[in-house]
């Protein structure tokens, strides 16, 4: 005879008990929803710097981004620098 029968089963107290998995459906395998295609912005809704009041930081800022293989943690206070100036002209948009 096996050691258990096949019949034999455990009490409640001895069961294990297994909360059910669940899935998010709504974002794809690394986050994000795939379904959904992004929008780009409408035009004029950030407003140029057409007088060219702020290009030496525009481009001081994007010298640097250049120079550091395009990771942003250097250039921080360059990107502080060129809102500023934004800010500072009335064309930064907000």
């Amino acid at each position: 005879m096996p050691p258990f029968h096949r019949n034999f089963s455990l009490p409640n107290h001895c069961r294990l008990q297994l909360a059910p998995l669940t899935i998010p459906i709504s974002g794809g395998a690394f986050g994000g929803n795939r379904g959904v295609r992004p929008v780009p912005p409408e035009k004029g809704v950030f407003p140029l710097d057409h007088m060219h009041l702020c290009d030496l930081e525009k481009k001081e800022y994007l010298n640097c981004l250049k120079s550091a293989g395009h990771k942003s943690e250097g250039c921080r206070h360059l990107s502080k620098k060129y809102l500023e100036c934004r800010m500072e002209n009335a064309i930064a948009g907000i």
